[in-house]
């Protein structure tokens, strides 16, 4: 297979490879950093635990200043809260420049709610792989400086199950966001059964040119739920709302596009 790649060693590119040929599962070594500047449609297995899942995405997924393996903070799929680890690992990723934070496959459970920076990636092993079971209450995953705009949250390859009244992901005051291959399950179809994924904003324009590819939002009440006072420009492409009471909840918002969902 031909790839596209580059390696980033030491904070400037060291040099790139174009046209490469690597085996399928082939193991490459990092540096002390590692930016990878195309997309794999293979499963090429990275040092330190980066696995591509196969899937070929619309656009690259660059590690820009290298990625935090969220299991050596100690998320792990053991059955024990990890909620106080995974939102270290946020921290020192917002700290230290870090694009991406690298999720574990299994089910990692996550008892509160954890708060993500902007600029930060949380990226998964698929969302049939890896699952963050959100055992607290509220939301699982929201902003960490609500009333504050951030800009290009991303998250990828993961499923979060959720309880009544719960909300999987909060965009709250966020603009472009991307959210691919993500997967929120509520505990069934009916009032007060959660939201899958929320956008909102206390700011005029606060939540703008935030963009789902195939997600899912399953046994919730609402699927994708768009709120005011400055969600707008909302893209949803290629995703579903199964078994939900709305699939797409849309108040005072406007130019939404919704294109190949079901």
């Amino acid at each position: 297979e031909d790839y596209n790649v580059g390696l980033q060693i030491g904070g400037a590119p060291a040099f790139s490879m174009t046209g490469c040929y690597f085996e399928k599962g082939a193991t490459i070594p990092l540096g002390a950093d590692f930016d990878v500047l195309s997309t794999f449609e293979e499963s090429p297995v990275f040092e330190g635990g980066i696995i591509f899942n196969g899937n070929h995405h619309a656009d690259p997924y660059p590690l820009a200043n290298g990625f935090i393996d969220a299991a050596l903070y100690g998320v792990l799929p053991d059955g024990a809260d990890h909620a106080a680890e995974l939102q270290h690992a946020l921290d020192d990723a917002a700290a230290n420049n870090v694009r991406t934070v690298l999720l574990p496959a299994g089910t990692i459970v996550i008892a509160s709610p954890v708060l993500y920076p902007g600029e930060v990636t949380l990226m998964g092993q698929g969302s049939q792989a890896t699952v963050l079971n959100f055992t607290g209450v509220g939301t699982c995953l929201a902003q960490s400086t609500p009333g504050v705009r951030v800009f290009n949250c991303r998250f990828i390859g993961f499923q979060i199950t959720i309880g009544a009244g719960d909300i999987g992901i909060h965009l709250n005051d966020v603009s472009l966001a991307r959210l691919e291959d993500v997967v929120v399950i509520g505990p069934g179809i009916g009032v007060g059964n959660g939201t899958g994924f929320r956008i909102s904003s206390v700011i005029n324009g606060g939540a703008v040119y935030n963009a789902f590819y195939h997600c899912r939002a399953l046994s919730v009440e609402n699927g994708f739920d768009i709120q005011p006072l400055g969600s707008n420009d909302t893209h949803i492409f290629d995703s579903r709302a199964t078994a939900c009471t709305r699939g797409v909840y849309v108040l005072d918002s406007n130019h939404v596009v919704i294109d190949a969902c079901a």
